[in-house]
């Protein structure tokens, strides 16, 4: 269930060109490793505890053309031997119950709404309402992203439709242009979980 590359585009809401009454719907953004790092600055202990208890996610989706049947562990927050952040994922509708020691609950739920609440309170959260036509392209490793609750009233339409890039496969594509361009450096870290 390796997050990636992610390609958000809306093919139709409501007919735009004679009428926008349709309410909310509005996409929300949000840069999780500031969050993140203002969370580590914050609540170091908590910070912490996410680095070090793993949560249970979860896909289950077998109503669909290729069922789905997701299922691993691991901390929240990932970090590589220098301390540097590697990877954040927050993905509450995908948590299964928690599956830890005893005496790691408590801490986990104080750090997990603690967390919860530095990106709700945000005040870096970008929004804005996609139009027909438009493409919205963000590294959803690193990039929380939802929608506002949204109301269409009779006739109305709403279609979105996403496709994915492996995170991977386009680092690869940014060191080879590095390297063909005579930069030496490495591609940034792009929160697939890499050390370098």
């Amino acid at each position: 269930m390796e997050c990636e590359i992610k390609l958000s585009s809306c093919r139709t809401f409501v007919n735009e060109l004679f009428d926008d009454s349709a309410q909310g719907g509005e996409s929300l953004f949000l840069d999780i490793f500031h969050s993140a790092t203002e969370f580590r600055r914050q609540y170091p202990h908590h910070f912490d505890t996410l680095t070090r208890v793993p949560v249970t996610f979860h896909k289950n989706h077998f109503e669909r053309e290729r069922p789905a049947a997701y299922m691993y562990q691991r901390p929240h927050i990932t970090v590589n031997p220098q301390g540097q952040m590697t990877s954040v994922a927050w993905s509450p509708p995908f948590e299964a119950p928690l599956k830890v020691r005893e005496e790691d609950v408590e801490p986990y739920y104080e750090a997990y709404h603690t967390f919860a609440a530095v990106l709700e309170n945000s005040p870096i959260q970008v929004e804005h309402r996609m139009r027909t036509g438009q493409c919205i392209i963000f590294n959803n490793r690193r990039i929380l992203h939802a929608r506002r609750k949204f109301t269409l009233h009779n006739g109305e339409q709403r279609h979105y439709q996403g496709c994915y890039v492996n995170i991977d496969d386009f680092r690869n594509s940014v060191q080879v242009a590095y390297i063909q361009h005579g930069r030496e450096d490495l591609a940034k870290r792009n929160g697939n979980q890499c050390w370098l």
